[in-house]
């Protein structure tokens, strides 16, 4: 188990039989959202390098959306959202449609323009 603080929040991650989930909840907060996000990984260790790396920073967009460090304009109270589709795979390409036109759109775009569009949240 690794716990992580970012900004207002905290993710929890936690290793069971191959799988990688996470939970998270806000600073001094009791309320728990467990288990939000999962994945697999396979026997190629290189391969999940790149996975995990891919899938932590995804949660930390997750709990730093969810979780802001305060500001002048205050937060309401609500639950806890995460995008339907994770940059990660083919469907935030895709839109969740065709995987296939996910993965020429992938090939064509870079990274820089994921990073990007992660700073402006």
């Amino acid at each position: 188990m690794i716990i992580r603080s970012i900004a207002n929040g905290e993710a929890t991650y936690i290793l069971k039989g191959g799988k990688v989930s996470y939970s998270a909840r806000k600073l001094d907060s009791d309320e728990v959202f467990t288990e939000l996000r999962d994945i697999e990984l396979s026997r190629f260790r290189i391969y999940n390098i790149k996975k995990l790396q891919r899938f932590f920073a995804q949660c930390d967009v997750d709990v730093i959306r969810n979780f802001p460090l305060p500001g002048k304009f205050p937060q309401e109270e609500s639950g806890f959202g995460i995008s339907v589709y994770p940059f990660y795979t083919l469907a935030y390409y895709a839109n969740g449609k065709n995987y296939l036109k996910g993965l020429f759109v992938k090939i064509k775009t870079s990274d820089k323009e994921i990073l990007t569009k992660l700073r402006t949240l």
